[in-house]
């Protein structure tokens, strides 16, 4: 009798559904300082549910009116999360440049690899660091 109720027990919960869940990844950048295509802090946060993207640091709030972007997944599975997204920026020299961002964190140790690349241009700048990863609420 034991052995049965522990086995639907167990059945049961196998077939409850997996609740979904945001996370928030904010990760410092190593080496990276202010006023870089990179910058120092970057927060990430991912809607396990939706696949919904949201990104911030301070180049991004500074030239998006104070709004964090959109980002997308690229890739999502038990060893990795990766997103991209595109920032509109100024250079130094006040040149219009279009960012393109692509950010990979290791579900294991939670280290960062974040790519930066001007478009139309092929040079590339990348930083690692690390991510603090907490449960947000909804």
């Amino acid at each position: 009798m034991l052995k049965t109720l522990s086995l639907a027990a167990g059945l049961t919960l196998a077939a409850m559904p997996v609740f979904a869940e945001t996370l928030g990844y904010n990760c410092i950048m190593s080496g990276a300082r202010e006023l870089e295509w990179i910058s120092p802090t970057i927060f990430i946060a991912h809607d396990t549910d939706t696949g919904k993207v949201i990104v911030s640091d301070p180049a991004i709030l500074g030239f998006n009116n104070g709004q964090p972007l959109d980002g997308t997944v690229t890739k999502d599975n038990a060893k990795r999360l990766s997103v991209k997204w595109n920032l509109e920026m100024r250079s130094a020299t006040n040149q219009r440049v279009i960012m393109r961002y692509r950010a990979t964190v290791t579900k294991a140790d939670h280290r960062v690899t974040v790519v930066a690349q001007p478009q139309g241009y092929g040079n590339m700048f990348n930083k690692g660091g690390t991510c603090q990863v907490n449960r947000l609420k909804k």
